[in-house]
């Protein structure tokens, strides 16, 4: 008998002791774009975009977001003290209800300052207490995000089409290893 997978309502926002996490409004398009565009961003999701299929990217994404239920969750990080955009923050659903595939996009200018360990913690403390799990892949080369990974304890799993994959699990989800089986 196996337990029912838990659903678990990703979060509409939150904010860490330097970010707001908020859903994307259209506001935010023209920093999307520039996201999307940007080589330095792009380096490690894909090819950087020309401006006009960057922002047809963004209009998606703010249109997957505001559905509901939203196809792409989507989060706007912007810092507490200026409401500067530093970052986006997608979720993709799978068909498990509680599980999604975490997706980070950082303003270069915003890199190497903590807030990618700051609100990625939050998210998988309340999808954690839920059940929830949280799956993320990136390119070999893509040091900064497996270090995030290491540091936040996700769990290393095999990656599809030349990704390396990690799974985040809540302590009630880990797999029981028997005695002298190492992990």
């Amino acid at each position: 008998m196996s337990a029912v997978a838990p659903a678990v309502p990703w979060p509409a926002g939150y904010r860490t002791r330097r970010v707001l996490v908020r859903p994307l409004h259209g506001d935010d398009l023209d920093f999307l774009t520039a996201l999307h565009a940007d080589p330095g961003v792009m380096r490690h999701v894909g090819d950087a975009l020309g401006l006009d299929a960057a922002a047809a990217v963004a209009r998606r994404l703010l249109r997957a977001a505001q559905r509901t239920p939203p196809s792409m969750y989507a989060w706007m990080l912007q810092t507490l003290d200026a409401a500067v955009p530093i970052g986006l923050m997608t979720v993709a659903p799978t068909a498990d209800p509680a599980r999604g595939e975490l997706g980070l996009m950082f303003d270069p200018r915003q890199s190497g300052c903590g807030y990618a360990t700051e609100v990625v913690a939050a998210l998988q403390q309340q999808v954690h207490a839920l059940g929830g799990v949280l799956d993320a892949r990136h390119r070999p080369g893509n040091v900064a995000v497996r270090q995030l990974m290491l540091r936040l304890g996700f769990l290393p799993r095999a990656g599809e089409g030349g990704y390396v994959g990690w799974c985040s699990l809540p302590a009630t989800r880990l797999p029981v290893l028997s005695p002298g089986v190492k992990g």
